[in-house]
């Protein structure tokens, strides 16, 4: 008897809680989407940091051989010098 009563109003709140609980998953499904395009973009970011980053050592790398090469010669040249007056001198 009772049961009959209360069903129509059961059934509001029920309907109320379910649209409530449907309403905030379709909010933290919205917050989730905005963070994952947040962090494609940081990836992104990065990505491209890092590859800046990877083009500065091989440019900095290339420096610094070409200043080991000149020094390889430079004491090459001296130790050419240096027997070429002992040998001028003998």
């Amino acid at each position: 008897m009772f049961s009959a009563y209360f069903s129509p109003l059961t059934s509001l709140f029920s309907d109320t809680i379910f649209r409530g609980k449907r309403d905030r998953i379709r909010e933290l499904n919205q917050q989730l989407t905005a963070e994952k395009k947040r962090s494609a973009t940081y990836k992104r970011h990065l990505e491209l940091i890092l590859k800046h980053i990877d083009e500065y050592n091989e440019s900095l790398s290339k420096k610094i051989q070409h200043i080991v090469d000149n020094v390889k010669k430079m004491v090459s040249k001296e130790e050419q010098s240096q027997l070429n007056f002992q040998l001028a001198t003998l």
